[in-house]
């Protein structure tokens, strides 16, 4: 591929073993009168891992305080470990788990051989019902590797190499239903990760930004050039859509 695309939809690349043995994915639970803390931050967890990552269900296991400040978007650790809460000391749980792999808030996929224990802790009160609720927790969602194999796609982002002649891929990995092709723009416009700064090349100027709302699963996500943009380097310059 030697020059990008400059219009068409924003589509998916299988993933390894996508969808293998997942079998099919239960409805979340909604919270349940007179559940214990430990129940509400299992049933966090699990609703969190719903048909889509369906976090509306999620949100019903927060106070009213921290259900908008929490994001589920954050990033994903990929465990099998139980759910197994342990209480640390007023109001204060943790659960630990051992994670095989993580994708970030950009989508940028970490496999661990060792698969590291990270412990996560919450802090829960009661709400003006008298029913408990979570009223801090770590952002993102902790999913199996079936629901993560159910939920996420693989994306290529493409950045210039040094000569601007040939289109570098960087992979990443967004949920279904978590507005995948603004956020593809946004990584566009981030620019390469750190590991590949210096070797790969972005050709959006700086100050280039996603405008409005974030785009849908079938809308066009339309990034928006600063008013003066400078001449863009050598071989750079026409390979941006205007």
């Amino acid at each position: 591929l030697r020059h990008p695309p400059s219009r068409g939809a924003v589509r998916p690349r299988a993933g390894p073993e996508r969808g293998a043995g997942a079998g099919p994915t239960p409805l979340p639970d909604h919270p349940v009168k007179g559940a214990s803390p430990q129940d509400i931050l299992e049933g966090l967890i699990k609703a969190g891992r719903g048909p889509q990552l369906n976090d509306s269900v999620a949100r019903e296991f927060l106070t009213d305080g921290f259900r908008n400040k929490w994001n589920p978007n954050a990033g994903a650790l990929i465990s099998s470990s139980p759910i197994l809460p342990a209480t640390l000391g007023d109001n204060e749980l943790q659960i630990a788990v051992s994670v095989s792999a993580e994708v970030d808030a950009a989508g940028q996929y970490t496999n661990y051989v060792d698969a590291p224990s990270k412990p996560l802790q919450f802090h829960v009160q009661k709400d003006s019902k008298g029913q408990w609720r979570i009223s801090s927790a770590p952002d993102g969602t902790v999913l199996t590797p079936n629901r993560f194999a159910s939920f996420f796609h693989s994306y290529d982002l493409y950045f210039f190499d040094p000569t601007f002649q040939y289109l570098v891929p960087d992979r990443r990995w967004f949920a279904d239903g978590t507005q995948v092709p603004s956020r593809i723009v946004t990584g566009l416009l981030a620019g390469p990760p750190e590991w590949l700064k210096g070797v790969v090349f972005a050709a959006f100027p700086s100050g280039a930004e996603l405008p409005g709302a974030p785009q849908t699963e079938s809308s066009p996500a339309t990034a928006r050039l600063p008013a003066h943009v400078p001449p863009l380097l050598g071989r750079a310059r026409g390979r941006v859509p205007a």
